[in-house]
């Protein structure tokens, strides 16, 4: 938004720049969500360290499969 506001700045073109605003808005969140959502898991497994419990029963459920 400052960019387009930068490059158009005596005539702010109002109406083109809050549909493409609108457009990304829309879009991105879809196109990065794998990737906000993994990194969002790493940083809650850093937190959060998994109990041996827990550890041995993924390690289960990989041998059974």
């Amino acid at each position: 938004m400052t960019v387009g506001f930068i490059l158009t700045a005596p005539d702010i073109p109002v109406v083109p720049m809050i549909l493409a605003l609108l457009g990304v808005a829309l879009v991105m969140p879809i196109l990065i969500y794998p990737f906000s959502y993994t990194i969002w898991l790493a940083l809650d497994l850093g937190v959060h360290r998994p109990e041996t419990p827990e550890l041995l029963e993924a390690a289960l459920a990989v041998t059974n499969t």
